[in-house]
């Protein structure tokens, strides 16, 4: 009989949390670059916002807000090989290209449903929505 291991233990009283103030209305998910160092948010106010969090930083968070979509902000995924790409996804069907060090939209695309998903192939390869 092969040994289970045992999960590794979450040292939940070190975590941290912050809140962040820019949407106007409910934000609807949020996700980290691939380093760690951008958290986007996308919200029902029909913006995703780019939030530079500095690691060990108590000042004021900068952040980008990238506007565009016409319906609310469902998801947002970042290349998993670029620190400075990410797509969103809205219930305007489109999906949107962004550089997040602009803030602007680099590509879009028309589908014929609501977007609720996307995602990216681990290799940055190809994006799925």
């Amino acid at each position: 009989m092969a040994e289970t291991e045992e999960p590794p233990t979450i040292p939940f009283k070190n975590l941290s949390n912050r809140e962040y103030q820019g949407h106007k209305k409910k934000v609807h998910s949020v996700a980290w670059n691939c380093t760690g160092t951008k958290l986007a948010s996308g919200s029902v106010d029909q913006t995703a916002r780019v939030w530079h969090i500095e690691p060990h930083g108590h000042g004021k968070a900068k952040d980008i807000e990238l506007k565009g979509h016409t319906d609310g902000v469902d998801q947002q995924c970042w290349d998993p090989k670029h620190a400075d790409l990410i797509a969103t996804a809205s219930g305007d069907k489109t999906v949107r290209l962004w550089d997040a060090r602009s803030g602007k939209c680099a590509q879009l695309a028309e589908l014929s449903g609501d977007n609720i998903n996307i995602t990216y192939k681990p290799d940055g390869t190809h994006r799925r929505w």
